[in-house]
C-alpha cells in the first residue's frame, strides 16, 4: 500500500504548533533543534518559501527569536553567512562550542519547551490506531507486515515492543 505524501504545504502545516510568540515545529528535528521535513528540507527555510517565495542562493534564513524550532515568518529574515555568524556572536550564542556543559543545559531547556508527540498526534505518524491493533494482533513477521503497510521493520518492532504507540 502506497501513501500519498501530499504537497509540501500539506505535509508542513500538520507539524506546526502556533503559540502566542513562536510557531513551533513539532515534527522531526536535526542536531541543534532545527525542524526538518524529510525530502523537503529545513522547516524554517520551507516556511520562508511558503510565505515569501524563493531564497537566493547566497542567503540564509535567520531567526530573530533565536528559537531553531520556530517557523513563524515574522521571526525569520534573510542574511548572508557572515550575517548569521555576526548575529550569533552578538546574541552570545557562540559559547556553545566553548562551554559544552552550559550548551547541554540550554539544549535540555529547549527540548523541554517542545513536547514530543506520540502516536496519531505526531505529525510524522504513518499509522493509525486501527493499523497498530492489527500489527499487535498479527502473527505475520515484521518484515512481511512492513512490506504490506509501507513502513520499516523497525517501526513494526517498535509498535510490538511498546516503544511507540503506547496507549490509545
Amino acid at each position: 500500500m502506497m501513501y500519498n505524501r501530499g504537497s509540501l504545504e500539506e505535509r508542513f502545516w500538520p507539524r506546526v504548533r502556533k503559540t502566542r510568540s513562536c510557531w513551533l515545529w513539532i515534527g522531526a528535528k536535526v542536531k541543534g533543534g532545527y525542524g526538518n521535513l524529510g525530502g523537503g528540507g529545513q522547516a524554517h527555510r520551507l516556511s520562508w518559501k511558503i510565505h515569501n517565495g524563493t531564497i537566493p542562493d547566497n542567503l540564509c534564513v535567520l531567526h530573530k527569536c533565536d528559537n531553531p524550532a520556530c517557523v513563524r515568518p515574522s521571526h525569520l529574515f534573510l542574511g548572508t553567512n557572515a550575517d548569521n555568524v555576526r548575529d550569533r556572536t552578538l546574541k552570545k550564542r557562540h559559547w556553545a562550542n566553548q562551554r559544552p556543559n552550559e550548551f547541554r543545559e540550554h539544549a535540555k531547556k529547549a527540548a523541554a519547551a517542545t513536547p514530543r508527540m506520540r502516536g496519531i498526534k505526531n505529525g510524522n505518524a504513518r499509522l493509525s490506531w486501527d493499523v497498530v491493533r492489527i500489527i499487535r494482533n498479527s502473527c505475520e513477521s515484521a518484515r512481511k507486515l512492513s512490506q504490506q503497510l509501507g513502513v520499516s521493520v523497525q517501526a513494526i518492532c517498535n509498535v510490538r515492543n511498546g516503544k511507540t504507540w503506547i496507549s490509545p
